[in-house]
């Protein structure tokens, strides 16, 4: 998905996200809750928002944002409500340097498929993982990624690109009550974004 989201960053004159295995952490922790519980909002079902679960992950942020979704099966479904509607692509657009993105399947909930992506900066976080600097693939790669995934039974975080540079500001939030319009029928989805 990373991957993705840097082709959609490259296309509008943004520099690349780079994984972090702190805001990965905190996706992942979201999108189990969500297919555990069979819910999809941004409070957890403890009562967690997105900035204590990032904070609580150890992630040390001036800025942070999420996209949640459930109900899409494959990367490439998720990412096209995502950019589809302006406030998700605020956030993938948005002014921040790391990503952490996790997926979950539960097939006795109502969406089946939940997903996360969590949007960060902070001063003293950093990049981890496979830094190829390329945010191109082949699209066979592509498809055996987004088979791997909607296959999983448990949940699956994502590859890695790095950057040092970000993007124009975004400072706004949208209430989970109006999930965005998304192309899959029994599809939804939601963001929210917070500066310190």
């Amino acid at each position: 998905m990373l991957e993705l989201v840097n082709e959609q960053r490259a296309a509008n004159d943004l520099s690349s996200l780079c994984m972090n295995s702190k805001l990965l952490a905190s996706a992942l922790r979201h999108s189990n809750d969500m297919a555990t519980n069979d819910f999809m909002a941004h409070n957890g079902s403890d009562g967690s928002t997105m900035e204590e679960r990032i904070t609580e992950a150890g992630f040390d942020w001036t800025a942070v944002g999420e996209n949640v979704a459930a109900g899409q099966e494959t990367v490439s479904d998720v990412m096209t409500a995502w950019m589809d509607s302006s406030e998700h692509k605020a956030n993938i657009l948005g002014d921040y340097k790391m990503f952490g993105t996790a997926y979950a399947y539960n097939a006795d909930s109502t969406y089946i498929h939940y997903w996360t992506q969590d949007f960060g900066t902070g001063d003293d976080e950093s990049c981890e993982g496979s830094n190829s600097g390329s945010t191109t693939s082949s699209q066979s790669d592509r498809t055996q990624q987004q088979e791997t995934i909607t296959q999983d039974d448990e949940v699956a975080g994502e590859a890695s690109i790095t950057s040092e540079t970000t993007s124009p500001t975004i400072d706004t939030a949208t209430p989970t009550e109006t999930p965005a319009a998304t192309t899959a029928s029994s599809a939804t989805s939601d963001c929210k974004a917070r500066r310190a």
